[in-house]
This record gives C-alpha cells, sequence and structure tokens, in this order.
C-alpha cells in the first residue's frame, strides 16, 4: 500500500506543477490580475454590429462560453502574500465574473425583461451605476448642458439612431409574457 501512496503523491505532484486550475499557468503578478481586469471590462460589454449592441441568441451563447476562460484564467491568479487590498481586488473581478455567468444562466435580461432595452434616460440614476441591467449605450439626457454643443448633439444623435435596430432585436429576442413591448 505504502508504494500505492507515493505513487499516487508523485503522481498528484507531477500533475500540479507548472499549472493553475484546469492547466492554466499560475501566477502571482498583481500587474497580471489588472491587465485581465482591462480585457474582463471590454469582454463584459456586448460586441457592437453597425454600432447597435448585440444581444442575439448567437452573440450571448458566445459571450458565456468565452467567460470560462476568463474565469479559469482568474483563478489561475495566486493571491497569497498580496496585500489585503490587492486581494480584495481579485474578489471583486471574481464578483463581477460570477455576476455575468448568473446573468447568462438566471437572469437572461435581454430574453425575460423588456425594461432592458430602455436605453434614454432623463433623469440622473441615484446610484453610481445604473441600477439592474441594462442595454449598452444608454443616452443619459441629463449629462447634456443645453443647447447643444455640435459634439453633443452628434453623441446624442448617435445614440438615438441605434434605438429603432435594438428594438428589432428585442423583438426577437424577448420570450415568453416579456415579449409584448
Amino acid at each position: 500500500a505504502r508504494p500505492l501512496i507515493v505513487c499516487l503523491l508523485a503522481a498528484g505532484v507531477a500533475l500540479g506543477c507548472g499549472g493553475g486550475r484546469d492547466g492554466a499557468s499560475t501566477t502571482n503578478k498583481y500587474s497580471d490580475l489588472t491587465a485581465l481586469f482591462v480585457e474582463w471590462r471590454a469582454f463584459q460589454q456586448p460586441k457592437l454590429v453597425d454600432g447597435v449592441p448585440d444581444y442575439t441568441r448567437a452573440a450571448m451563447v458566445a459571450q458565456h462560453r468565452a467567460l470560462e476562460s476568463f474565469q479559469k484564467r482568474l483563478a489561475a491568479i495566486d493571491t497569497v502574500g498580496w496585500p489585503v487590498h490587492q486581494q480584495v481586488d481579485w474578489q471583486v473581478v471574481r464578483a463581477e465574473m460570477n455576476g455575468l455567468d448568473f446573468d447568462h444562466g438566471v437572469l437572461k435580461p435581454w430574453l425575460e425583461d423588456p425594461a432592458f432595452y430602455v436605453t434614454v434616460f432623463a433623469d440622473r440614476s441615484d446610484q453610481p451605476a445604473r441600477e439592474g441591467p441594462h442595454a449598452y449605450g444608454a443616452v443619459e439626457v441629463w449629462s447634456y448642458t443645453f443647447p447643444l454643443t455640435p459634439a453633443q448633439a452628434a453623441r446624442m444623435d448617435s445614440g438615438l439612431r441605434t434605438i429603432p435596430r435594438l428594438l428589432e432585436q428585442a423583438r426577437v429576442n424577448l420570450v415568453g409574457n416579456a415579449k409584448d413591448l
């Protein structure tokens, strides 16, 4: 029995060397976390197709599949020995990834919530970030000063022009009782 235990321990060590969970390479550099975070923030946003956020079934399935790669990369970052504030940063990134996973697995606001497609907001939110899931590219009317400068008018016009195509997606995406816009 003793040689078997030694063999199993040796195999476990051999398999564990040079790789993190799920075979990802381990790292313990905070700069790797910050680089991953920058990539993560870009990844979270939906792909734009002709300036319109893409919430089609194919796009959301692709995003959910790609999420696992980000989660594995995060899990491969070893925070042992990091100061507490850096460990908290790791946990925040983990929470954001779990949140997107929850959106895909449970909430599915692009399928279940017509209010997700509201993109024009006259009033400022009482939260630092608008509360609840909503489509990317909101037009925050309250943030403009009137009369609009040509640059502001162009920015607002760009945001407003995406609405009809976004609502076309909503008509296809929304299911069940949520289908009635």
